[in-house]
């Protein structure tokens, strides 16, 4: 399978080591009709990788092993919030850790 490599370095970064990830494009989920960007979300704990969405993206931090961790908790509070939106992109969604909707 032959990929065009201007479109692979379009959804690439190289990090300081220089290993190559890849951007997550939400518009690939909107081509195949499941939603629109205004009622999609992205999460990812690298914010690098939905650079080409930040207005569909929430950032939780990242898991490390911690039982005490209880972000996954609060994020599922914060969705619960969200799942009325008629533009989730419109949100500003930086704090939500925070957000009291």
């Amino acid at each position: 399978l032959q990929y065009d490599r201007s479109i692979l370095e379009q959804y690439a970064y190289a990090d300081y080591y220089n290993h190559k990830h890849y951007v997550k494009p939400l518009v690939k989920v909107k081509k195949k009709g499941i939603a629109t960007l205004e009622k999609m979300l992205i999460i990812d704990d690298t914010p690098a990788k939905s650079r080409l969405n930040f207005g569909n993206a929430i950032y939780p931090s990242e898991f490390n092993g911690n039982p005490l961790d209880d972000e996954l908790a609060k994020l599922s509070d914060y969705l619960e919030t969200l799942k009325s939106s008629e533009n989730v992109r419109a949100i500003e969604k930086r704090n939500w850790r925070q957000n009291d909707n």
